[in-house]
């Protein structure tokens, strides 16, 4: 697949939970940060979507292939807030606590 084919079949598997990525006129950057916030505010990122390769794939792995990029890290190019998680990290290394 190509890597278009691949964003293409990401996004109908998330328009069954409701997630609708490439509506409008959309650039890459946008639909990975939409594909990125329906993923973790659906929980997904550990569900099984599919197979690569012969092997179970989950929702967080299909991300990381498509985009090039894992899920929970913030894009350099986007607005869009960390996820708790980091946050939660990095105000704890911020005090000198891990």
């Amino acid at each position: 697949m190509t890597p278009l084919e691949q964003e293409l079949w990401l996004a109908r598997r998330l328009r069954e939970h409701g997630a609708r990525i490439t509506d409008g006129v959309t650039t890459r950057e946008e639909r990975r940060e939409r594909a990125r916030q329906a993923i973790l505010a659906h929980g997904l990122e550990t569900v099984v979507v599919g197979r690569h390769e012969g092997k179970p794939c989950t929702y967080g792995e299909v991300f990381s292939r498509v985009y090039g990029e894992p899920l929970d890290a913030k894009s350099a190019t986007s607005s869009a807030p960390l996820p708790l998680s980091q946050r939660v990290r990095q105000t704890a290394e911020g005090y000198g606590k891990s």
